[in-house]
């Protein structure tokens, strides 16, 4: 495991909060998000029911769409790009 936080700030986490924003605080309590490439990853942290469709709904507003995994599973939503 990375840990994040011990990097500088990057221009990408400033979208990373803009975008963290668009999922209510109880969604956001379901995921984890961490950016990777041009790419925020989305991933549930626990078995996603009823919220499965709310979320899917808010990351394809966001341009974003599920990958499905062998193991993991999680939403990629493209970061804008910087230039």
């Amino acid at each position: 495991e990375v840990n994040v936080a011990s990097k500088p700030q990057t221009q990408a986490s400033r979208y990373t909060g803009e975008i963290e924003e668009e999922f209510n605080p109880e969604q956001r309590k379901l995921l984890s998000f961490k950016v990777e490439g041009d790419y925020l990853l989305v991933k549930p942290i626990q078995f996603l029911s009823g919220e499965w469709e709310d979320i899917n709904e808010v990351v394809r507003s966001l341009g974003g769409k599920w990958v499905k995994g062998d193991i993991i599973s999680y939403w990629a939503i493209p970061l804008p790009q910087q230039g």
